[in-house]
């Protein structure tokens, strides 16, 4: 048998652990989603403040890009405080980048522990066709414990979901390229491209 003494320590060594290493749980569930052609290369990220720590939609922000960084295609993001009254500038930013998919990621919904401290936050994530605007892809996106700990941990699962509905290439694989004479931008054909003048 531990003496009492021995036991004590032990726990409290146990609890610093906990602490210093952090406690957090993601969870990333698919609810909706809608088979296409072929994985997208260009994407746009959108993330919104909402009502927790206006840090947590920078650090989403953030961590998407860096977990969009292994896949391959261009990509752009922006944080927006769902307080823009005219948000013009952010579909010419979208247009002007060429996006062909858009991502928002908005919070739905927060608890808070004993003393008013944030311990965990739901995150939408909705993922629309771009200049079309249907939606392809929808999660639901739970963080708890540490919630600046487990932002990067989500923003990879996000994209790893993407990446496994075939919406984005898998990391390291470039997107197939569209067909001959279609823009993958725009999805327009430009002259010349089928031998015309």
């Amino acid at each position: 048998m531990i003496a009492q003494s021995a036991h004590t320590r032990v726990l409290a060594i146990a609890a610093a652990l906990a602490v210093i290493t952090g406690c957090v749980s993601t969870s990333v569930r698919v609810v909706q989603k809608i088979g296409v052609d072929r994985p997208r290369d260009r994407i746009y990220v959108i993330v919104y403040e909402g009502p927790t720590y206006p840090r947590y939609a920078r650090e989403m922000s953030d961590a998407m890009m860096e977990a969009l960084g292994a896949h391959p295609g261009a990509r752009a993001s922006k944080v927006l405080s769902g307080l823009e009254f005219d948000t013009t500038a952010v579909g010419r930013e979208v247009d002007n980048f060429g996006a062909q998919l858009v991502l928002s990621i908005r919070p739905i919904g927060t608890r808070t522990g004993r003393h008013g401290e944030v311990v965990a936050v739901v995150y939408g994530a909705l993922l629309t066709d771009h200049p079309s605007k249907q939606p392809l892809w929808a999660a639901r996106v739970d963080i708890s414990g540490w919630v600046d700990d487990g932002i990067p941990t989500a923003a990879g699962q996000i994209v790893n979901a993407l990446a496994n509905d075939h919406l984005i290439p898998p990391a390291g694989v470039p997107a197939p390229a569209p067909p001959v004479g279609v823009s993958s931008t725009t999805g327009s054909t430009w002259p010349g491209a089928l031998g015309n003048p």
